[in-house]
């Protein structure tokens, strides 16, 4: 039987339950006893304690001396020894490279498919047929390009093609007189010199195109010399238009000015300053020089003459004096000019210069030679004819000074001619 406090236990002999120790009587009603005894449970042994482990103090942290660091000495730099340039050996001669077998190369390769070309080839430009230069000259309009001023004696002009040779085809007039026609431009320049006392006030210089070319429009450059001074212009010519450059000839109004102050100081001082014996001899002078040219022409008269003041100027100018190319004289002009012995020996107070020309085929160089031939091969037959040598003297002035343009055969021929240039031994 379980009681408050422990179990116990009962028994019914003597109405006593006995249960161990300790014992406690309980009277029941019914006039019978208990007797239990209560068993205390044994308690269980308390936990031991827990020992916290005591941590060892951690060693201190001694931290190591820093050395001082050794001081950087420089170090001393010794100089830079001079460069000194090293000698370069020549060269060796490198041998002549050997042709290789290019029949050979090709036929390693000749499996290989030849790659047809992309681009298209480019397309073939015919030049358009040359226009007449005359109509094409009164009906394009002029266009001014530059205007210039001439201030020299002397007046060349150059023109030649400024680029790509191309056919282009040109005419040239000065002051509406044609002097080249059916020209193509070239890198070589066509020169043309004049004396500016031959030269108008106003020089107009028109480039008519002829043709396009493969590349239109049609240009060309002009150069103006005057004393070594070069002035370059760009021409530029069309199927309407025509280029132009204009000059002042400052040059002939000077010398006109010059001319009419000597004029008229001649006039108004010639007595006082003229000695009349040194009047008597120029007018004597003239005098001779007049009959001397109406003697030339009764003995020669397929010669033709020009007066220039007291001088005489004689040339051939149907131009069959010379063949191209050649100084030889032809038989025809020998006997004219055996002639003119008769005339120098009449007039022995006048000394003779002997001047050659061409025309403009060749080069500059080759026709400055063959003009002085020209000049020295009438220069010995002069001599041969007993024409003292102390009165004769010779040039060759090339292409430079024709009397006639050389836009026609007929006027080449005209060209190529010697001038006999008489003047008084004064």
């Amino acid at each position: 039987m379980k009681g408050i406090g422990g179990d116990f236990a009962s028994s019914t002999a003597g109405n006593t339950v006995t249960t161990g120790r300790p014992a406690t009587m309980i009277q029941l009603q019914t006039g019978a006893s208990l007797h239990y005894t209560f068993e205390k449970k044994a308690k269980k042994p308390a936990p031991a304690p827990k020992v916290k482990p005591v941590k060892e103090p951690k060693p201190e942290k001694i931290k190591p001396v820093k050395q001082p660091k050794p001081e950087k000495i420089k170090e001393v730099k010794a100089p830079k020894p001079e460069k000194t340039k090293p000698i370069r050996e020549p060269k060796p001669e490198k041998a002549p490279r050997e042709k290789q077998d290019t029949t050979r190369q090709r036929d390693l390769f000749s499996w290989i498919p030849k790659a047809k070309p992309s681009e298209t080839p480019a397309p073939e430009y015919k030049p358009k047929p040359l226009s007449d230069p005359d109509a094409a000259f009164n009906e394009r309009k002029k266009v001014l390009v530059q205007q210039l001023e001439l201030h020299t004696d002397n007046l060349e002009l150059r023109i030649f093609d400024n680029g790509i040779i191309d056919d282009d085809t040109i005419a040239l007039f000065i002051n509406k007189e044609k002097i080249r026609s059916f020209y193509k431009l070239k890198s070589e320049s066509l020169s043309l010199d004049y004396l500016a006392d031959n030269l108008p006030d106003t020089i107009d210089i028109v480039m008519v195109a002829q043709n396009m070319g493969f590349i239109p429009p049609n240009t060309a450059v002009m150069e103006m010399v005057m004393n070594d001074k070069v002035y370059t212009i760009g021409l530029e010519s069309t199927d309407s238009t025509s280029a132009m450059v204009r000059i002042i000839n400052h040059r002939k109004k000077v010398k006109r000015a010059e001319m009419a102050a000597v004029e008229q100081r001649r006039r108004t001082d010639s007595v006082a300053v003229i000695r009349k014996d040194s009047l008597n001899r120029t007018i004597k002078i003239r005098e001779m020089m007049d009959e001397q040219a109406v003697e030339i022409s009764k003995i020669m008269p397929g010669a033709e003459m020009v007066r220039n003041e007291m001088d005489i100027n004689l040339f051939f100018s149907n131009g069959l004096m010379f063949k191209k190319n050649s100084f030889e004289i032809s038989d025809l002009y020998k006997k004219e000019l055996t002639k003119f012995k008769e005339v120098i020996a009449r007039f022995p107070g006048t000394k003779i210069t002997i001047a050659g020309h061409t025309d403009d085929t060749g080069t500059e160089e080759i026709n400055n030679k063959l003009s002085l031939k020209r000049a020295q091969a009438v220069y010995d037959l002069m001599i041969g004819i007993g024409v003292p040598t102390n009165r004769m003297s010779v040039t060759g002035y090339g292409e430079s000074r024709p009397r006639f343009p050389n836009d026609t055969e007929a006027n080449r021929l005209k060209n190529r001619r010697v001038e006999i240039i008489i003047t008084p031994d004064r």
